[in-house]
C-alpha cells in the first residue's frame, strides 16, 4: 500500500471468451471473424488473490467506402511544400485519419517530390494527381506548379564611399522558392 505499480508480470491473464478474445501477457488479441453486431469480453488479470478486469468489445470490421485527400487543389509556386492529410471514410458514415498510414505519390515527377504525406513542388507549369492508398483505396488530390516567387532580395554597390558627380555599379540579387537566383 505504499502506491508504486507493478507490471503484471507476475500473474495470469485470462478472457472470459476465448472466441471473442485472446490474452497473453497483457496483449489482447480479438477475434478474426465477431458476426454482425460483435462481441464482448472480459479479460482479467489475477496475482496474490486480487483480480482486475476490464471489459473489451470486439465490432466487426467495417469496409472502407473512400478515402479523401485535403487539401483537394492546391496551386503551389516552385520549391514551396505542402502538406496533405488523408482520412478513410467508412460504409457506416466514421471516418478515421489514416495520413501517417496511407502510401503518398504523385503521377508526375516534374510536378513534385513526396517525403511521407509532404510534397514539394517542382517545374512550373506541370500539374499532378496526388494520390493517398490505404488498404487498397485510393483518394487524389490535383496539385498545379506555378512560378517561383522571391524569397529575398539582396541588394550590393561596388564601392561604399563614392564622391559627388561619380557613378557607382550596384547589382540586385533575388532568391526564389526553388532556390534559384
Amino acid at each position: 500500500s505504499d502506491g508504486t505499480t507493478e507490471d503484471g508480470s507476475g500473474g495470469t491473464w485470462a478472457s472470459s471468451d476465448e472466441d471473442v478474445a485472446t490474452v497473453t501477457g497483457g496483449v489482447v488479441e480479438p477475434a478474426t471473424s465477431v458476426g454482425d453486431t460483435g462481441m464482448a469480453a472480459t479479460i482479467t488479470y489475477t496475482q496474490d488473490g486480487l483480480t482486475g478486469s476490464a471489459f473489451v468489445t470486439v465490432l466487426p470490421a467495417v469496409e472502407i467506402s473512400g478515402i479523401e485527400v485535403a487539401p483537394s487543389t492546391v496551386t503551389l509556386a516552385a520549391g514551396l511544400t505542402q502538406a496533405y492529410t488523408a482520412t478513410a471514410i467508412f460504409v457506416d458514415s466514421r471516418s478515421m485519419d489514416v495520413t501517417d498510414e496511407a502510401v503518398w505519390a504523385i503521377d508526375n515527377a516534374a510536378a513534385a517530390t513526396f517525403e511521407d504525406n509532404v510534397a514539394t513542388a517542382g517545374t512550373a507549369g506541370e500539374t499532378g494527381t496526388v494520390s493517398a492508398t490505404y488498404e487498397g483505396e485510393v483518394g487524389e488530390a490535383t496539385l498545379t506548379v506555378d512560378p517561383a516567387d522571391i524569397l529575398s532580395i539582396d541588394a550590393t554597390c561596388a564601392e561604399t564611399g563614392t564622391p559627388i558627380g561619380t557613378t557607382v555599379a550596384c547589382t540586385a540579387v533575388a532568391t526564389l522558392t526553388d532556390d534559384s537566383t
